[in-house]
């Protein structure tokens, strides 16, 4: 479990002004549910997803890890980024190595190829022998994403954070990765999404977070979180799914 309590993130800018990238953001992921994280560019998402395995540190508030209020020392740290797992919006960014056995054993020992063939099975990628020797430059945008998502899973972190994982994929692709997630999050794992397609996610999504210039707006369940808050007044789309509800 992660929990985020009244958070900020600041820094000087060009100018040396104190710029407030994020202000006061309060956030609990528990385990087996699936968290989206909503907001126009620039609102403060990409920032506070670095904070949940401390590639960025808070200004200011905690970060408790399994009700553990974490000091940032450097075991903390590794703990900590051993826990949470990022996907970046460009999953070449993480795919490091030549081929797809390469960059799956990355930083790993002692791993078989039955566990390789395994993990692939499980997150929808061909598991073959053959697979596991091409280049990842002959992969298709779904199949890196997939792979930088499996090589996530073979370190075992409780905590997947995606960020943006829809981007480049067709209807079919998307609902196959859509479909992982609700397996994931069946196996108990705790999932955070940011997304400016929230209609995807929704039948999956246990709370929405909204930020706006920084700042939290609303943190609910969906059921709530539309009852009280009208997004368009936040530049955004009102979702397909919430429109036909009426």
């Amino acid at each position: 479990m992660l929990e985020l309590k009244n958070i900020s993130y600041n820094y000087y800018n060009a100018n040396k002004e104190i710029t407030f990238a994020l202000q006061n953001i309060s956030l609990l992921l528990k385990p087996k549910t699936l968290t989206c994280v909503i907001g126009e560019i620039g609102s403060g998402k990409s920032t506070l997803l670095l904070h949940l395995n401390g590639l960025l540190l808070p200004s200011s508030g905690e970060i408790l890890l399994n009700d553990k209020s974490l000091s940032f020392n450097e075991s903390e740290l590794r703990q900590l980024r051993s826990s949470v797992g990022i996907m970046f919006q460009n999953p070449t960014n993480q795919l490091l190595a030549e081929t797809v056995e390469l960059d799956l054993k990355l930083g790993l020992s002692d791993i078989d190829s039955n566990k390789l063939l395994n993990i692939l099975e499980e997150i929808g990628l061909p598991a073959e022998k053959e697979f596991l020797k091409k280049p990842i430059s002959s992969l298709s945008n779904m199949q890196k994403r997939l792979l930088a998502c499996a090589s996530l899973l073979l370190r075992s972190p409780p905590i997947l954070v995606l960020d943006e994982p829809e981007i480049g994929l067709d209807r079919f692709a998307l609902q196959n990765f859509i479909n992982i997630l609700a397996k994931l999050k069946e196996k108990g794992y705790t999932l955070l999404i940011t997304t400016h397609n929230l209609d995807y996610y929704l039948p999956l999504c246990n709370q929405i977070l909204l930020l706006y210039q920084g700042q939290m707006i609303i943190c609910d369940s969906p059921d709530i979180f539309f009852k009280k808050c009208d997004v368009s007044k936040y530049n955004l789309d009102i979702p397909e799914r919430i429109k036909l509800m009426g």
